[in-house]
């Protein structure tokens, strides 16, 4: 992780609270005002994002500031992610009688 740019920290961490949140890209970057493919490439790492814009960022996930920069709970950047679970079956009613029975 020290040899990873901050941007890439950054990005890194303001994606793993988005999709805690549940929250898709373009609506999250859509709710804070942000162009979403601008949001996107901060994301990515790809941008030196203003402190206009970390502020929004933070608010729109109701964090302070500083939590963004708090890449210790970052993942190993070369780690797998998380499986999904997959979606539960839906019960099939017990007890139920054929037609005409």
């Amino acid at each position: 992780m020290a040899t990873e740019d901050i941007k890439a920290l950054f990005g890194r961490r303001v994606r793993q609270l988005r999709t805690a949140m549940g929250v898709s890209q373009e609506a999250f970057a859509h709710r804070v005002s942000i162009d979403r493919s601008y949001f996107g490439s901060i994301e990515r790492g790809e941008r030196n994002v203003s402190l206009d814009n970390v502020q929004l960022i933070a608010d729109g996930l109701g964090v302070p500031p500083l939590d963004l920069f708090k890449f210790d709970a970052l993942p190993a950047a070369d780690a797998p992610p998380k499986p999904t679970p997959p979606a539960a079956k839906p019960a099939r009613p017990r007890g139920r009688r054929k037609p005409g029975g």
